[in-house]
């Protein structure tokens, strides 16, 4: 049950997909830990690799915008959406 999984483990998620540059998935994950509970230390930790998966997919949106203004992709969505 995705309901039951623990601010730890989709911490640990988060940090994975991360290290190999999913970004979607990492922030999902790390987005989620935060509404779980972490501690101070690992709050810290997903703060900044939401920062770091942010200036990432803005430099992706910025890539797209330059070769297509008119389609955007689910990270730009994504991106928006923990933003706000």
């Amino acid at each position: 049950d995705p309901q039951n999984v623990s601010a730890k483990t989709l911490f640990n998620m988060g940090s994975s997909y991360a290290a190999v540059e999913m970004f979607n998935d990492a922030i999902k994950c790390f987005t989620q830990s935060l509404e779980r509970g972490l501690d101070k230390e690992q709050s810290e930790y997903v703060k900044n690799k939401l920062v770091d998966a942010g200036f990432y997919l803005e430099s992706k949106v910025k890539d797209k915008l330059s070769h297509d203004s008119a389609s955007m992709d689910t990270q730009t969505d994504l991106l928006v959406g923990v933003l706000l």
